[in-house]
């Protein structure tokens, strides 16, 4: 609908409390001169309703909160904010069951953002978070907990990749995970100090890569898991190279599931 209108600066109200299938898609795409996100009513958002929304609008800073709690179909707010560049807080995200690709790359190149909005949804699509938050630069803080119990194939893939400012993890409550759950999920992310312990189960490929070059990483979190999957661990901890010890206490292994685990930290000495 305005979608490179480079000039526009203020953007209309939306009213409407159900948004049907790609109805918000893409509105604002490229503009580039706005400053403030309008005020959204929506609490359900169907399939593609709001995918990226507000991407690349560079200028955008000022957020309002969602609403959304139901979420039907998939890739509901996908790249929603995709690159906007001047962003440094987000919008809360109230949603308490989340659907395939629904956030997928959502703040992705958000190059500003400082801190991340709580994320209390206990039930994950496939992909529901998958490069949410990658490349965000400046971001120190993620959410405080994800509380979901199972996490879906690929829900925290590459979550937080390239965020070199995030210190602090967020605790992970999963008991079960899926195949590629957290793959990459904090690659790359270089001032990293503080993880949680991780799930008793490991799906195939679970965290695959998923501290690789954490350099300010020192210790390795608890991997109570005793009966592994196939590359489940797979260069989990490539280059952490402050790391110094750590504690395998698995009793069952699989194909490649300590797959270069530790390459390159060149300080393990236990």
């Amino acid at each position: 609908m305005f979608s490179g209108c480079s000039a526009l600066t203020k953007a209309p109200d939306l009213p409407a409390e159900t948004v049907p299938a790609s109805a918000y898609s893409y509105m604002f795409n490229q503009c580039s001169s706005l400053e403030e996100m309008p005020l959204i009513s929506a609490t359900t958002v169907e399939k593609f309703g709001m995918c990226g929304m507000f991407a690349n609008c560079s200028n955008l800073s000022k957020v309002t909160d969602l609403k959304i709690e139901n979420f039907t179909g998939y890739a509901n707010c996908n790249s929603m904010f995709k690159a906007c560049t001047s962003l440094e807080s987000a919008p809360k995200l109230p949603a308490l069951k989340v659907t395939w690709n629904c956030y997928l790359s959502m703040f992705e190149g958000c190059t500003s953002l400082k801190k991340a909005p709580a994320l209390p949804a206990a039930e994950l699509g496939t992909n529901c978070y998958q490069t949410m938050f990658k490349n965000c630069e400046k971001l120190e803080e993620g959410p405080e907990v994800l509380p979901a119990l199972t996490v879906s194939m690929e829900s925290y893939q590459q979550m937080f990749e390239g965020c070199k400012e995030l210190k602090k993890a967020p605790i992970i409550k999963a008991e079960t995970m899926s195949k590629s759950s957290c793959q990459n999920m904090f690659h790359d992310c270089i001032s990293l100090t503080n993880v949680s312990d991780l799930s008793a189960t490991a799906g195939e490929d679970c965290y695959c890569q998923m501290f690789q070059g954490c350099t300010s990483l020192t210790s390795v979190p608890n991997l109570p898991a005793t009966e592994l999957t196939t590359k489940c661990y797979a260069k989990m901890f490539v280059n952490c190279t402050n790391i110094t010890e750590a504690v395998l206490p698995a009793t069952t292994l699989a194909g490649q599931c300590y797959y270069a685990m530790f390459e390159g930290c060149s300080s393990l000495n236990k």
